[in-house]
């Protein structure tokens, strides 16, 4: 999908938008962190707005992979934010390691 659209024409997309926290303080590097984001048109950005992960993922089935999203729709819930960042996080890892294993250990 980068490849497609060419790094300038890409949005920060939050899987879990910034609405969705009442308070940031100590979340701030779980919500702006590797975990809940990922780059995507900004037309879509646009279209997915403040909506929770729940409402749409459901929708993108390959794309899911792609973007090392889990496909455990159970983190897809407002209340396993963590859990799903931790999971996502361990998702890109192995693509990096898989990819790049001089880079990523």
């Amino acid at each position: 999908m980068i490849r497609e659209l060419g790094s300038e024409s890409l949005a920060r997309h939050h899987l879990f938008p910034r609405s969705l926290f009442r308070t940031v303080g100590e979340e701030e590097g779980l919500i702006s962190g590797i975990g809940n984001i990922t780059l995507i048109s900004p037309s879509l950005n646009s279209e997915l707005s403040d909506r929770p992960p729940a409402e749409y993922l459901h929708q993108y089935g390959e794309e899911l992979r792609k973007h090392s999203i889990p496909e455990d729709r159970e983190l897809w819930g407002n209340d396993r934010f963590e859990e799903f960042c931790e999971r996502r996080a361990e998702l890109i890892h192995s693509f990096l390691k898989e990819r790049m294993p001089r880079v990523a250990k």
